[in-house]
């Protein structure tokens, strides 16, 4: 009865570890390397799998978590746009696989404005009674 117990406790765990197993294996692609908050970025997957999209899980720097497909563009090739909406560590994982990565997304380079100085006096200093330069 032992024996019996140790053998049915072995099949559970072979079972349990077969689709871990045999999960699908590949590369993830973020183009561009660096993205912009609110800019598009292509985001490709080279596995082999038989089904014709894969789910892509997104998960944003505050947890938030969303799911967009990947459809078939090539023999072992999926393919989806995205466009960042945060910046911060983002976590892409395809749903079922061991197929993931961590991106860091940036917030697009603010240009300042060109300095000049104001010659004349603004509205509020002449009602205020601030300081009025010729």
């Amino acid at each position: 009865m032992l024996v019996r117990g140790a053998a049915f406790g072995l099949v559970v765990a072979a079972l349990a570890a077969a689709p871990a197993g045999a999960a699908v294996r590949g590369r993830l692609v973020v183009r561009p390397e660096s993205p912009v908050v609110g800019k598009r970025v292509m985001i490709e997957v080279r596995a082999t799998a038989k089904a014709r999209r894969l789910r892509l899980e997104i998960v944003s720097p505050t947890g938030v978590l969303r799911q967009v497909w990947l459809r078939r563009v090539a023999p072992e090739r999926f393919s989806t746009a995205y466009h960042f909406v945060d910046d911060g560590q983002w976590l892409l994982r395809v749903r079922g696989s061991r197929i993931g990565a961590g991106i860091w997304v940036q917030q697009p380079p603010a240009p300042l404005p060109p300095f000049r100085p104001s010659t004349q006096p603004s509205l509020n200093a002449l009602l205020q009674g601030g300081l009025v330069f010729p």
